[in-house]
């Protein structure tokens, strides 16, 4: 799934934005957890809205949600490929066009 939040006035709304829907798509798959590459800066305000989020979509009991720096997941690595390519637009979205299943304007 690809989050497109490049619309937003700032990246702290463009976060807030993509982590809402991902909430949203964990509920919509079965997802058991998330993980979210870990950044300081923002890390107490991401834990405060995946909170209200999974407690509003009704998730508390089955999603967790985990906050781990590159190093400590290497599969962290596959996302940001995903999402530099599609962000480059012509051959490379072309080239991981196949692995995206769905993608949202936020």
């Amino acid at each position: 799934m690809i989050l497109d939040a490049s619309d937003h006035p700032n990246m702290k709304a463009a976060r807030d934005a993509s982590l809402v829907r991902l909430v949203a798509y964990a509920g919509k798959i079965g997802a058991a957890r998330l993980v979210i590459e870990q950044d300081d800066s923002t890390i107490k305000a991401d834990r405060r809205l995946l909170f209200d989020e999974v407690q509003k979509a009704g998730l508390s009991d089955t999603v967790r949600y985990d906050h781990l720096r590159a190093h400590e997941e290497c599969l962290l690595a596959i996302p940001d490929a995903l999402a530099w390519c599609w962000a480059k637009r012509g051959r490379w979205r072309a080239a991981v066009q196949r692995t995206v299943v769905e993608s949202y304007r936020l």
